[in-house]
């Protein structure tokens, strides 16, 4: 089921329609005081190949991550439009 929220996600923020969520589609959903921290865990953490942009594969990263902190977490990276 993970990967339906990962499919849909990446077809919310994909504004360009090429497959893949750059960092500037990733950055428009948070706000402005998070867009230097955010910027910094897409580059250093999401996207693994340094390609500039997240695949399915980089997005679950984010979606599902590993060692997820639900409060912490929830309000460091919170979206804007939550």
């Amino acid at each position: 089921m993970i990967w339906i929220s990962i499919v849909l996600t990446l077809k919310d923020l994909d504004s360009n329609y090429d497959g893949y969520v750059n960092e500037k589609e990733f950055l428009s959903i948070f706000e402005d005081q998070n867009q230097q921290e955010m910027s910094r865990y897409f580059s250093q953490d999401l996207d693994t190949d340094h390609d500039g942009k997240l695949d399915l594969e980089e997005l679950s990263i984010w979606i599902d991550p590993k060692n997820f902190v639900p409060g912490k977490d929830f309000l460091l990276y919170k979206p804007k439009k939550w």
